[in-house]
């Protein structure tokens, strides 16, 4: 047993977002996305390491709910708030994770030393249901306080191998629920670059988030952020 460190890329996603409904108060869309398994599995010879992703392919639908109270005007058609502005967002999604092959130790979890290595066990990631609700307030022109709160349950895995291990104890906790909560302070240069006062159309948001409740192996977890992004 020692000190361990790793960098890794976490599981890439590649999402398509479509509008099908818009009025002056709601907003209606679906997004569909597709996993790609860039994260790292949990090496099972490594005790202390932690995985960066499941490390394998997925599918998803996500449906959003937009409430809009917003002036008309210039801020409106950029999508801006301003001091008044609010919306009110809830997002419902589901993703299935796709069987593949990993290799485990095919031991209790809480005696993970054991001999029983299996290099081709054939698993199958339990689905993820999530839930989300978010609100978003103007302060300033371009300046929005968001706190959003989010659900999340994944099913139980199941695995399958051919060496003849008891496989069923691989699916020990790896069914969970988690509560999140996200707060973001975010600005947005679009007013100015619309006025001609500002080159390029940036976003920029301090974000906090911690990890409320959680169980089976979900990190108690909080940190801070700093998100750029810009439009082209």
């Amino acid at each position: 047993m020692q000190s361990w460190l790793d960098a890794s890329f976490s599981d890439i996603f590649a999402e398509l977002k479509y509008q099908y409904y818009r009025s002056e108060h709601w907003r209606l869309a679906a997004t569909g996305g597709v996993r790609f398994p860039a994260g790292r599995w949990d090496d099972p010879n490594n005790l202390v390491d932690y995985p960066t992703g499941y490390a394998a392919w997925g599918l998803g639908l996500q449906v959003h709910q937009d409430f809009v109270w917003q002036k008309p005007g210039l801020a409106q058609r950029l999508g801006v708030l301003t001091p008044g502005d609010f919306f009110i967002n809830t997002t419902f999604g589901y993703e299935a994770i796709l069987p593949d092959e990993k290799p485990f130790r095919v031991c209790d979890i809480h005696q993970p030393i054991c001999p029983n290595l299996d290099r081709h066990v054939q698993r199958d990631v339990g689905d993820i249901v999530e839930a989300q609700i978010s609100a978003s307030v103007g302060l300033l022109p371009g300046l929005t306080l968001t706190p959003m709160y989010l659900y999340t349950h994944k099913f139980q895995d199941h695995f399958h191998g051919h060496l003849g291990f008891n496989y069923r104890v691989l699916r020990a906790e790896t069914d969970a629920d988690s509560h999140s909560l996200d707060l973001r302070l975010g600005y947005s240069t679009a007013l100015l670059v619309a006025e001609k006062r500002f080159p390029v159309p940036l976003s920029l948001s301090l974000r906090y988030v911690e990890r409320l409740a959680s169980n089976n192996n979900r990190l108690q977890t909080r940190y801070l952020g700093f998100i750029l992004a810009g439009s082209f």
